[in-house]
């Protein structure tokens, strides 16, 4: 089977029920990946989520940018596709501390704030979180295989392991 390759930008966020189709998103720090996958009809979708939440004085609809908006808009177009909220597998990487950037005093960890806020929208989105590979101070590459929901994580110098 030769995979037909979708690559995930910041930001974005794609679903397919394409067997031949592998999504992907490279070079994820601080940024989270986030898949699901509905294993009965075969659908699968992606988000590369950059920022914890949408500004409230932002005109930006959030689309897939922000993990307040990213989390439901990946699950609604996933269900569009013939997936059910109930079925969907969901797993999730990166969220990483690159770099400390010290403002004000603090310690602006946007890896740790961008795992919590997935987590928060998952929660309120009904989905159940099954397996991530999140935080540390190294950078990831994330696939979701279609043809099978199979998710890879790969890490430079720590090679590639299957969640």
């Amino acid at each position: 089977m030769s995979d037909r390759i979708v690559s995930i930008g910041l930001g974005e966020f794609s679903v397919s029920v394409d067997p031949e189709t592998t999504l992907v998103a490279y070079g994820l720090g601080s940024c989270i990946g986030l898949t699901l996958y509905d294993p009965e009809v075969g659908a699968g979708g992606m988000a590369h989520v950059v920022l914890p939440e949408r500004p409230s004085n932002s005109a930006d609809d959030g689309g897939a940018k922000y993990a307040d908006t990213a989390v439901d808009r990946l699950a609604a177009e996933l269900e569009r596709s013939g997936g059910k909220r109930g079925r969907m597998v969901v797993k999730m990487a990166g969220g990483a501390q690159l770099l400390a950037l010290p403002l004000n005093g603090h310690h602006w960890d946007i890896g740790e704030r961008n795992i919590n806020a997935v987590r928060k929208s998952l929660a309120r989105c009904g989905l159940v979180l099954a397996t991530h590979d999140v935080g540390g101070a190294h950078g990831r590459t994330l696939r979701l295989h279609i043809h099978d929901g199979r998710v890879v994580v790969s890490t430079i110098g720590r090679g590639e392991k299957i969640l």
